[in-house]
C-alpha cells in the first residue's frame, strides 16, 4: 500500500516592495482627472487647536479657490480675521491691513495643494515647490490602508490611497497631514471631512469640514491683497 503524497502548493504573496510602482506621472493625472471639470471650491470648516494632546481653542475658517491657483483662507480670531492669500502676483498673510510675504507653499497648507490646482502640469509644480521630489514613488501601508508615496522616503511626500485615488496624507514642512475621505465622498468632489495635523508624532490641529460648495461665483477681486474679509 503506497502512502498518500500530499503536494502543498507554494502560495507567494505579493508584497509592496515586489510590487509593480508606477510613474508618479500616472496617479496625479488619475487624481486630477477626478475634478479636471471643478473650477471654484468654497469651504467652510471648524478647527480645534490642541496642546499637550488637549484641546487648546478652536476658530471658524472659510476658504476659496477659483482654479487654477487662486487661493484664500479667513480665520476668525477674537481679535479680528486674518487672511492668508494666494494672489495672482504676491502670497502672503494680511492682518489688521499689514501684508507679510509668505511662500504660497506655506500659505495654502497641504489641503489646498491637492486641490488649486486643475492639472497635472500645475500641480506637480505644486509638490516641487513644497520640496517633494515628484518623479521618485513607492508603496506603503499607512493607518491599514495601502498608498502611493511620492518623494523622498526621509523628506517631503505625499500619499495617495491605492484604491480609491484620493489624497490620503502628506508629510510637508515638518508636519504630518492626514486626510478622511469617505467612500462614496460625503461632498461633491472628494474633498476631506477631517483634516489632522501632527508636528513629531503629536496631534496639533483638527479641522472638521462642513461644507464644501463647488463651481459657484467667486470674483478674481477677492484674491487681491487689498480686499478686506468676506462678509460672512
Amino acid at each position: 500500500m503506497k502512502r498518500a503524497r500530499w503536494v502543498i502548493p507554494l502560495i507567494v504573496l505579493p508584497t509592496l516592495a515586489a510590487a509593480f510602482v508606477p510613474p508618479p506621472s500616472f496617479v496625479i493625472n488619475k487624481w486630477v482627472g477626478r475634478t479636471k471639470s471643478v473650477r471654484t471650491i468654497h469651504v467652510r470648516q471648524k478647527t480645534t487647536l490642541y496642546e499637550n494632546g488637549q484641546p487648546a481653542g478652536s476658530l471658524d475658517e472659510e476658504l476659496w479657490m477659483k482654479r487654477p491657483g487662486l487661493y484664500r483662507k479667513t480665520m476668525s480670531y477674537a481679535q479680528g480675521n486674518v487672511d492668508w492669500i494666494v494672489g495672482p502676483q504676491k502670497a502672503g498673510r494680511l492682518f489688521q491691513g499689514k501684508f507679510d510675504v509668505v511662500p504660497p507653499m506655506e500659505v495654502m497648507g497641504a489641503a489646498g495643494l491637492f486641490y488649486v490646482y486643475g492639472d497635472s502640469k500645475r500641480l506637480t509644480a505644486g509638490f516641487r515647490q513644497a520640496g517633494v521630489t515628484s518623479d521618485v514613488a513607492r508603496w506603503v501601508l499607512r493607518d491599514r490602508e495601502v498608498g502611493f508615496e511620492i518623494g523622498d522616503a526621509a523628506g517631503s511626500r505625499v500619499i495617495f490611497a491605492k484604491n480609491e485615488n484620493r489624497p490620503m496624507a502628506a508629510e510637508l514642512g515638518g508636519k504630518s497631514h492626514r486626510f478622511s475621505i469617505s467612500n462614496p465622498p460625503r461632498f461633491r468632489i472628494p474633498y476631506p471631512e477631517i483634516i489632522e495635523v501632527s508636528v513629531q508624532g503629536k496631534l496639533t490641529e483638527r479641522t472638521e469640514i462642513t461644507s464644501v460648495d463647488v463651481d459657484g461665483p467667486i470674483a478674481d477681486s477677492l484674491f487681491e491683497v487689498r480686499s478686506a474679509s468676506p462678509k460672512r
